[in-house]
């Protein structure tokens, strides 16, 4: 099986090991005001994702660096240079 052209206008769904689904929850705020709908809006997600094949992996409340640093922790895993 073909891996997935850089480009492609789809993901290729044909194959057993679908790759990592990374999904970032903020649900605190400097403004003091909290978003907690959010855990529901994740659990949906992971859901689906888990559904589809995807190893899910959810982060919360990161911030820029963290995200950055997480983003490009799960590409040197994977062997993604780009």
């Amino acid at each position: 099986m073909p891996p997935v052209e850089k480009y492609a206008e789809e993901y290729n769904m044909n194959h057993k090991r679908r790759g990592k689904a990374m999904i970032f929850n903020h649900d605190e705020f400097k403004s003091k005001l909290s978003h907690h709908g959010s855990a529901v809006d994740v659990s949906t997600l992971k859901e689906t994702y888990e559904a589809l094949g995807f190893e899910v992996i959810i982060h919360q409340n990161l911030i820029q660096n963290a995200i950055l640093n997480a983003v490009a922790e799960c590409k040197f895993k994977q062997g993604v240079l780009n």
